[in-house]
């Protein structure tokens, strides 16, 4: 997750990166809280299964700005990226 939000800040030139979490899977909830996402809120009935079915009722969200990462503990995850022909981006 730390290399994926670099590359979307860096490579993709996105300015925020939302992460939604089941609120009962702790794994997953200090993943975010590792990275310094910031808590924003939980969202009632936003969780659904790939095929779209409904999941769960709520979702915990995260987000971090494109200003924040310096601050991140993800600017200094390692990756090497590259494009659809192979030639490395990154």
């Amino acid at each position: 997750m730390a290399a994926l939000t670099r590359v979307g800040f860096e490579l993709c030139g996105i300015d925020r990166i939302e992460i939604r979490v089941d609120p009962e899977n702790a794994a997953s909830l200090a993943i975010p809280r590792k990275l310094g996402f910031v808590e924003e809120g939980t969202l009632r009935g936003i969780l659904h299964a790939p095929d779209g079915t409904p999941m769960r009722n709520d979702g915990v969200v995260f987000a971090l700005m494109r200003g924040e990462l310096e601050r991140s503990p993800a600017a200094g995850a390692r990756f090497r990226a590259f494009d659809a022909a192979g030639n490395q981006v990154a």
